[in-house]
């Protein structure tokens, strides 16, 4: 809220707005889904993530100060709708990749499975969450923001390894 010069309810407002966006997006990537494959849709959000991400902090960069602190949705720069957009983009990750490693299990293994991926998701959302702190911390919102494209991008990277290696998976069981 520092950053975009947002009142703190506001920030709550949008956070709010966030949460939504995040739940829209799993809804209609799951539509999505019937008509494209797992891994463009997967792409294709990363990359749009990573042009939003990239977006967003390049404007909240070069923003004007407003005169005030802003309290009205109709008075939010635009960067600060970017951020639900974003969760929008994103949001299917966790989910996909799970789900494609789950399909490849047999059922008898489905169970251990889902607790390895809730153990690493909360020790990857412990461990990133206070990563991110510190660099909000030490170097400010922009840097903090600009650091979360550094996953997105790994994982954008893994992804074609990952596919690749998930079809000898198939082929094997075939």
């Amino acid at each position: 809220n520092k950053q975009l010069y947002i009142s703190s309810a506001s920030s709550v407002e949008l956070a709010s707005l966030l949460s939504a966006a995040i739940a829209v997006g799993r809804l209609v990537f799951g539509v999505i889904m019937k008509y494209v494959h797992w891994s463009k849709g997967l792409a294709f959000c990363m990359l749009a993530g990573l042009a939003v991400l990239g977006l967003t902090v390049y404007l909240a960069t070069n923003m004007p100060v407003p005169q005030h602190t802003i309290t009205r949705w109709t008075d939010f720069p635009v960067v600060a709708y970017l951020l639900p957009l974003l969760g929008f983009l994103i949001c299917p990750i966790y989910p996909t990749f799970s789900s494609s490693i789950l399909s490849k299990q047999p059922i008898n293994k489905q169970s251990i499975m889902i607790v390895w991926i809730v153990i690493f998701s909360a020790l990857g959302a412990t461990i990133g969450s206070r990563v991110l702190g510190l660099v909000f911390e030490f170097f400010g919102g922009l840097t903090a923001m600009a650091v979360l494209g550094i996953p997105l991008f790994i994982l954008l990277l893994l992804l074609i390894p990952y596919y690749w290696r998930l079809n000898k998976v198939i082929v094997k069981n075939d």
